[in-house]
């Protein structure tokens, strides 16, 4: 499972080459995985399964 929070207003990006699954728990906006780069929004937190 990848849990991703970010706190902080602004959005924040990570490099990330995993495969991701279904959503488990999210609050606050959509995430985005483009090109390797996982964006979370601002004041938003998600959990999500990883595939193998």
């Amino acid at each position: 499972m990848l849990v991703v929070v970010n706190p902080s207003g602004k959005d924040a990006s990570f490099a990330y080459d995993g495969k991701l699954g279904d959503v488990i728990y999210q609050n606050g906006k959509d995430f985005t995985l483009e090109d390797g780069v996982f964006t979370i929004p601002g004041a938003t937190a998600v959990f999500v399964k990883e595939e193998r």
